[in-house]
């Protein structure tokens, strides 16, 4: 889990970027925004499908690149809660035909919340 300074900002590109781009090609696209890449701030890209990220930083001394790829329901959940659903339905539709047991499912989703809610994806 990442803790971030209220000093840093995260900058999300507004469209999908090809993610076959690293730490240069990634770069590029964030200082033809006029973003200073040394600054410290958060740079996230999305793939098309959406359910994969990389976030490019500046730390001490290097980039650092971090690269995630959702959980097939997480990624569910976060799309139908984007379209409006209610907690319940968006939840019911994430794992219909998961193979995921319920437990596991519902620690899951309080770990998805907890870091979503930190990356400010949610309000408290």
């Amino acid at each position: 889990m990442l803790t971030l300074p209220r000093s840093v900002r995260i900058f999300l590109a507004t469209g999908p970027v090809d993610l076959r781009k690293s730490i240069d090609g990634l770069g590029a696209l964030a200082r033809e925004r006029s973003h200073d890449l040394f600054s410290g701030h958060l740079f996230v890209f999305t793939s098309r499908r959406g359910d994969r990220i990389k976030v490019l930083t500046w730390d001490h001394g290097g980039f650092v690149l971090y690269y995630k790829r959702l959980e097939p329901e997480a990624y569910r959940l976060l799309v139908a809660l984007r379209g409006g659903a209610s907690l319940a339905d968006a939840c019911a539709s994430a794992f219909s035909g998961s193979n995921m047991p319920e437990t596991h499912a519902a620690e899951s989703i309080r770990e998805w919340f907890q870091v979503w809610m930190q990356l400010g994806w949610l309000a408290q």
